[in-house]
């Protein structure tokens, strides 16, 4: 008796699994990817410049940024010796643009941790799971 109600519970669960799998997957298919959703995925990194000496090696740095493979935009404020930078991940990492705004500037470089002062969205972190939930069950990407 026990074993008959334990098979049909686990039949329900799966069966109850399979439609909820299908359910996210037809979600995930229904519309097209967005053009925002096409493109590539791109990070973000701020380094601290505050060793650098020299101002006047924070224009040279700056189109020396701008012209590395990978390297999306930059901004670069002399007055707080910060730099931002976007770049492409599966193109040049933190530690590659780490290492060349050290070799740019004779300097030791350091990444800088963007820590959030206060309370924070949690709208944005869960809309992102989603996101990247629906794109990995997307296949019309």
């Amino acid at each position: 008796m026990k074993k008959n109600r334990l098979k049909r519970i686990f039949k329900i669960s799966g069966i109850a699994l399979v439609a909820l799998f299908f359910s996210l997957f037809t979600w995930a298919n229904w519309n097209g990817p967005t053009p925002a959703e096409k493109l590539k995925p791109k990070n973000f990194a701020l380094f601290d410049l505050s060793s650098v000496k020299d101002n006047n090696t924070f224009a040279i740095l700056n189109t020396q940024l701008q012209k590395t493979s990978g390297v999306l935009a930059t901004c670069l404020k002399p007055a707080d010796k910060i730099v931002s930078v976007v770049f492409y991940p599966d193109e040049i990492t933190k530690a590659d643009i780490q290492q060349k705004l050290s070799t740019w500037t004779n300097a030791d470089i350091t990444l800088k941790a963007i820590v959030a002062n206060g309370p924070t969205c949690p709208v944005a972190g869960m809309m992102g799971g989603l996101s990247a939930m629906k794109r990995f069950l997307c296949i019309r990407n």
